[in-house]
Parts: C-alpha cells; sequence; structure tokens
C-alpha cells in the first residue's frame, strides 16, 4: 500500500492551488530498485499519478497511470494507483529495465494479435465466388495442358462474366440451379443451343472438380479450398439440339428405299 492517505493528496492539490506552483508526492515506502508510485498535484490541472522508475542507462523515467480521482469514477483512486505501481514493478523487477520499450512492444503485439484476428474472421468471411469457381477450373485445364483451355476461358468470360456479373461475384456455394438455368437458357434463347450446352458442361464440370478436390492432397490448392459439396448444374439436361449430329429418325418408308438401295 502507498503510504499515502487520500487527505495527503487532496491536501498537496490544495497547496499547489494555492501557491500556483506544482507539488510532488513519492511514496518512500518502498525499497531501492523497484520503482516509486508518485504523484503531481498541479496548480493548473488535475493530480495525476505516475509511475517513476530508472533506466538501464541510469536515467530517470516515469509512466502516466491516469489523473486522480477519490472515488475512482471519472480517474484512478488512491488503490487503483497503487495497483498499477506494483503491476509495473513487479515486471521491472523481473528484468524489463527499460519499461517504456516494453510496453510500447507490448501494445505492438497486442495490435498485431487484433490485426490478425480480423483479417481472419475477413478471410473466412469471404466466400469463394462463381468466378473463383470457374477460373480454377480453366486454371486446372490449363495446368493439364488441355488444348481446349483458351476456348473455355473465353467463352466462361463472354457467357457468365460479361452476361451475368452479378452471378460471377455471387458465392459459389450459393449458387443454384435456376442461376444455372439463367446463363444457359439465355443461350438457347438466342439461338445457340451447342454453346449452351458447352458452357452448360463447364458449370457442371468445375463443380464435380472442385467436389473430387476436396479428398485428394493431389489437386490444385486453390479448388482444395473452395469447399464446394454440392453441384448445382448436376440435374440439368442436356440442351436439346445441341448435338453436331442429325437426331431425326429415318420413316419406314425412307428406311425401305435405304434398304431396297443397298
Amino acid at each position: 500500500m502507498s503510504s499515502w492517505t487520500d487527505k495527503t493528496i487532496q491536501k498537496a492539490i490544495r497547496d499547489a492551488k494555492a501557491d500556483g506552483a506544482d507539488i510532488w508526492l513519492t511514496d518512500a515506502d518502498k525499497a531501492r530498485g523497484v520503482g516509486r508510485l508518485r504523484l503531481r498535484a498541479s496548480a493548473k490541472s488535475r493530480a495525476t499519478f505516475y509511475f517513476r522508475y530508472t533506466t538501464p542507462k541510469g536515467v530517470q523515467a516515469q509512466i502516466s497511470l491516469g489523473i486522480y480521482d477519490s472515488d475512482g469514477k471519472a480517474g484512478l483512486a488512491l488503490k487503483d494507483a497503487t495497483a498499477k505501481a506494483a503491476l509495473l514493478s513487479r515486471l521491472y523487477q523481473d528484468g524489463h529495465r527499460d519499461l517504456h520499450a516494453y510496453l510500447a512492444q507490448q501494445k505492438a503485439n497486442e495490435a498485431e494479435s487484433i490485426a490478425a484476428k480480423v483479417r481472419a474472421q475477413e478471410e473466412a468471411e469471404r466466400q469463394a465466388t462463381f468466378g473463383d469457381l470457374l477460373l480454377a477450373y480453366t486454371d486446372m485445364l490449363k495446368a493439364a495442358d488441355k488444348a481446349s483451355e483458351r476456348a473455355v476461358r473465353s467463352q466462361l468470360k463472354k457467357d457468365v462474366e460479361v452476361a451475368f456479373p452479378h452471378l460471377w461475384k455471387k458465392p459459389a456455394k450459393q449458387i443454384t440451379i435456376d442461376d444455372c438455368v439463367e446463363i444457359i437458357g439465355k443461350l438457347n434463347d438466342e439461338g445457340k443451343p451447342r454453346q449452351a450446352d458447352k458452357i452448360r458442361s463447364y458449370i457442371k464440370s468445375a463443380y464435380r472438380a472442385a467436389i473430387n478436390a476436396r479428398g485428394n492432397v493431389k489437386a490444385p490448392k486453390v479448388m482444395r479450398e473452395l469447399g464446394i459439396t454440392s453441384n448445382p448444374a448436376r440435374d440439368i439436361d442436356k440442351v436439346k439440339g445441341s448435338s453436331e449430329a442429325s437426331e431425326r429418325a429415318l420413316s419406314l418408308a425412307e428406311f425401305r428405299a435405304y434398304w431396297k438401295h443397298i
């Protein structure tokens, strides 16, 4: 405990105001080499607590603890200041002789820890987008030296990223079968069934590759980290009319004529 009382401090405050000069109180009830609690009673400002210690270079330094307030509501009560000083004294005796540098480093470490948690939270909250998935799929094609990679990348950029930017930026996990149909249906409605079916196939393959990557340590890291567990394009049927081969069947009369000819 400090050798002062609230009466001691309040008298020093009155005397400082009356004399127009600062009055310093130093807790003398301490051994040497442990630091001391001090209080400055100012003629022009509120009384303030300090912890004084000697730096490794032999220079006396002070750390401000806070302003004095007898009930502790608008500042530090004497007991609170004493507790703070005791903590600093323990640190000092434990070998942290430059308390200013030590506390500055602790503050920096705390700030970095908080910043790291914020970054981790932001990263966790950032979900991979539909575009991230499709680009990762084309990167897989490139890594596998697939000749189709450039064409696939170009078609996805044109028919998904440019045509549907809101879906391109949508989290891949939130893409629905309706979203996929919206993309594929637009191409089909424009009279491009072949292209529509290609896009259907690319989307379906991209999701399938991401799902398979989750259990494959040899799969690209970016694919494994997408966390995809379902394929919204899985149940979309092949686009009718997309096949280059004719889907028309011969009639019975045509078949007989063909048979007779051969």
